[in-house]
């Protein structure tokens, strides 16, 4: 069994880490605070802006995903 692990983990390169992951999380608190704020607020402008700026953090993710995808 630990000939299999071995031979299996020579074949796959370390994970390299993630950087992405804590500037994701900030960006995503930053986004909830701004919408709640919007919500509370009752700002149609404050909300479409978090919308759009929502996009962003989509593209954040899709890059990672493929980024793991590829390691």
């Amino acid at each position: 069994m630990l000939r299999s692990v071995l031979s299996r983990s020579a074949r796959h390169p370390p994970v390299r880490p993630v950087y992405a992951l804590p500037r994701m999380a900030h960006f995503a608190q930053v986004l909830i605070k701004d919408v709640l704020d919007a919500y509370v607020e009752r700002d149609a402008d404050k909300a479409y802006s978090v919308w759009i700026r929502d996009a962003e953090l989509d593209e954040m993710y899709s890059s990672l995903f493929r980024e793991l995808l590829i390691t």
